[in-house]
């Protein structure tokens, strides 16, 4: 039984890129209003956002991937064209995470201890994602502008502001004088993700001021040098 939830999103991820193909193509005959075909994307949708909770990504749970993967085969080899069998195997997927993996994860979330080491490591490495994220919206923006943001005296102020914070904000966490939550890795991960669809310099300014002010209200409660 593997543990490694890592290696599990890894899977799932394998599992939607073949249902997806297999569901698009059954649109393509079926048609987008059948309702058996919408009935069975709905749940099998349903069922890949119950793991997009970031709670499974700081808690390790069994799985058994052998089974997981011998239910892709099926669908993988399921006759094109042919609805049934597809239906079924994906069914038999879907209920066997619904039933044995989901209840499997969440029951460990319940029972376990918050692992705050974990947790805090999972959001020093988003910030450093959110981070280069950051540098790449501004060097887009500058392109797109034709300038050159990085000298903007507004954007060096907010960096020369951030800088200290961030060192700080960093050395707290791996120190563990901050708890990390689930909320905060979220919290990280979205500001990355959020920052590539900022076209304009000051909502661009606006939100990297934002991590400072997140970052500066987690050290509020630490007393670091």
């Amino acid at each position: 039984m593997a543990i490694n939830n890592e290696k599990f999103t890894q899977l799932l991820g394998d599992a939607k890129a073949i249902c997806t193909l297999k569901l698009n193509a059954f649109k393509a005959s079926l048609g987008e209003d059948n309702a058996e075909l919408n009935s069975l994307n709905q749940e099998a949708t349903k069922i890949y956002e119950s793991f997009a909770d970031p709670k499974f990504l700081v808690i390790n749970f069994n799985f058994d991937e052998l089974a997981i993967r011998t239910r892709l085969q099926k669908i993988s080899l399921s006759p094109k064209g042919d609805f049934p069998p597809f239906r079924i195997a994906l069914n038999d997927l879907l209920e066997f995470l619904n039933s044995s993996v989901l209840a499997e994860a969440q029951t460990e979330h319940a029972t376990s201890t918050i692992n705050h080491s974990a947790i805090n490591q999972r959001i020093l490495e988003a910030l450093s994602t959110t981070n280069t994220q950051l540098r790449e919206a501004r060097k887009s923006i500058s392109k797109k502008k034709n300038i050159k943001l990085k000298n903007d005296p507004r954007y060096k102020k907010a960096k020369d502001k951030q800088k200290p914070i961030k060192k700080r904000y960093r050395t707290a966490l791996e120190g563990e004088n901050i708890k990390g939550i689930e909320d905060d890795l979220l919290h990280i991960r979205n500001c990355g993700a959020m920052a590539e669809s900022i076209k304009e310099v000051i909502p661009y300014l606006d939100h990297y001021t934002s991590l400072t002010t997140f970052m500066e209200k987690e050290l509020e409660t630490v007393a670091i040098a």
